[in-house]
């Protein structure tokens, strides 16, 4: 008799599911850590979310929250779960804990008396030596991250400059355009639309309601054709729909509240090469 393989029957998808999630994780990390967001900060959001969505998935018919329900589908601790359940009003108060090390700098450089002028703003410091130099700016503010790493990013950012042997503050609100994430917010409906589509294993036998089409273009000039006919195309398919089907249903939204809606969502994305 042969022996059983429950264990490693479910081993091999769920390895598979672990990578691919690790890939979309590594594109969101890609995009999250040159706009400031750590480790530290990303993990107090995921923590909230899972709550809050964990939350949604277990009330009582009285509309309270069941939170041994909330334990066992996040698998943290009751104790945690309400910590975090009386701590979802201010995630951002979480997340302010854990700055990344140019932001804390830079804080200090605002704000410590050792390093504004008269009038509150940030002096112009020597790089070393001194009782007021970058390196213990950094040393104080940043712990053991190497000056010059500090210095290189805060240039990077545009947000200080190295004249010489000094340093000085180029450009504050440099640091505070990274944390603007309102363009996300045109493109979230989209995403969520095509990662609620994957994640629709209820009918298998549906067919996809997802399609991808790339279109090779061999140099700017192809790529600026290929650009201005997806767009007209992609705008003329829109409005066609919008037109045709909104005259059936407008009766019908007369008549009562429709319940149930269809989102169509486009994305069009340009590649360029190196």
């Amino acid at each position: 008799m042969g022996r059983s393989n429950h264990g490693s029957g479910t081993s091999a998808p769920s390895e598979r599911g672990q990578l691919i999630l690790k890939d979309l994780l590594l594109e969101l990390a890609s995009i999250l850590l040159p706009r400031g967001v750590t480790p530290a900060q990303f993990n107090d959001l995921g923590n909230q979310a899972f709550i809050e969505a964990a939350a949604k998935m277990s009330r009582f018919r009285n509309g309270r929250v069941n939170q041994s329900r909330v334990s066992v589908l996040t698998g943290l601790r009751r104790a945690e779960v309400r910590k975090l359940m009386t701590n979802a009003s201010s995630p951002l108060q979480s997340s302010a804990r854990h700055r990344p090390p140019v932001e804390t700098v830079l804080a200090g450089w605002c704000a410590d008396k050792r390093y504004v002028d008269r009038d509150g703003r940030p002096k112009r410091l020597v790089v070393s030596g001194g009782k007021t130099s970058f390196v213990l700016l950094v040393k104080q503010y940043a712990g053991d991250v190497p000056h010059r790493a500090v210095l290189n990013e805060l240039t990077r950012l545009g947000v200080a400059r190295q004249i010489g042997q000094h340093v000085e503050v180029q450009n504050l609100s440099a640091l505070r355009q990274r944390k603007n994430f309102t363009s996300l917010a045109y493109v979230m409906p989209a995403i969520l639309d095509g990662i609620r589509i994957a994640s629709n294993v209820s009918a298998p036998g549906r067919s996809p309601a997802m399609r991808r089409l790339v279109l090779p273009a061999h140099n700017l000039l192809d790529l600026a054709m290929v650009r201005d006919r997806c767009t007209s195309t992609i705008e003329t398919m829109l409005g066609g729909l919008s037109a045709s089907l909104a005259a059936q249903n407008t009766a019908r939204r007369r008549a009562k509240q429709m319940p149930h809606s269809c989102s169509v969502s486009v994305l069009f994305v340009e590649n360029r090469g190196p």
